[in-house]
């Protein structure tokens, strides 16, 4: 939650960076500025999920793809949309183990490394350049 008015704030200048580092540039943004901040909040980010989540970091990967392929390239959207989709996949393994063993749920975490390596895989071989 620390990490989140920091994001929020350079939503914009991230959506304008995948336009290129010279069109970022060319629009006013401090293009080395932005990387150095948007991987230092990536690695607080990265390092908080880990350690609440363990072994789920998946949804970490898949998450955001489905994100933009729902609503575009646009931060503004993607990130919020991104939230929203990992709470989806992850309530969807929960109650996948749940039906799947009714004596003793399956934990979220088997259920999310099973599913997520077709999708994974998918992911991978879809964005692979020739």
């Amino acid at each position: 939650m620390l990490c989140l008015p920091l994001v929020a704030r350079d939503l914009w200048a991230l959506t304008a960076l995948r336009l290129g580092e010279a069109n970022a540039a060319s629009l006013g943004l401090d293009v080395a500025a932005l990387r150095r901040r948007a991987f230092l909040i990536t690695a607080l980010l990265t390092a908080g999920a880990v350690s609440f989540t363990g072994t789920i970091g998946f949804v970490g990967l898949i998450a955001p793809h489905l994100a933009r392929a729902l609503v575009g390239e646009d931060h503004r959207w993607a990130a919020p949309m991104a939230a929203i989709a990992g709470a989806l996949i992850l309530i969807a393994a929960s109650v996948t183990g749940k039906i799947l063993s009714q004596g003793a749920a399956i934990p979220v975490g088997i259920v999310t490394a099973v599913a997520g390596i077709p999708m994974l895989m998918v992911v991978i071989l879809r964005h692979r350049t020739v």
